[in-house]
């Protein structure tokens, strides 16, 4: 495994104003498309992260990694990596189960500089490497009537 020198932790949600919008729907059909468009959002907000990273710290190709897409990196991390950046609930509105994110159409995970562009970066549990020791993350959540994009890197 090739040594990752840079890595970019983050946590996206759909935001929790999104979320309460989506539960107050109550017909079948409203609830599958205020689903949809929940996913949407939390995806918007994964791609402006990685816009948004590619802009500012020119990292190249980024490869992108979550907690439970590996078989060596459990779900259950989530924590250790949204506690990096601290209490997400407060900065974002993210609360933690054992293995969930709440809103459900949240994400956790780790962007990093991809060396090959055919095959992603692995996790190595405990060598991950902050750039200069401080941790970045960045946040997108959509409002009631217009989408806002609150960001917050370190």
């Amino acid at each position: 495994m090739e040594r990752i020198h840079r890595v970019f932790p983050f946590a996206a949600t759909c935001g929790i104003e999104l979320d309460e919008w989506a539960g107050s729907m109550k017909d079948m059909i409203h609830r599958y498309w205020s689903d949809a468009i929940k996913m949407i959002a939390v995806r918007r907000a994964q791609g402006f992260l990685s816009d948004h990273i590619g802009e500012n710290y020119r990292p190249g190709t980024l490869s992108r990694m979550n907690p439970g897409s590996l078989s060596d990196w459990p779900v259950e991390e989530q924590q250790k990596l949204c506690a990096i950046r601290g209490n997400t609930e407060d900065s974002i509105g993210v609360r933690l189960s054992t293995a969930l994110m709440i809103p459900i159409y949240s994400v956790s995970g780790i962007f990093s500089p991809r060396k090959k562009a055919s095959r992603a970066v692995s996790y190595a549990r405990g060598r991950i490497a902050l750039e200069g020791g401080h941790p970045t993350m960045g946040v997108c959540t959509r409002g009631n009537t217009d989408t806002k994009y609150q960001i917050s890197l370190d």
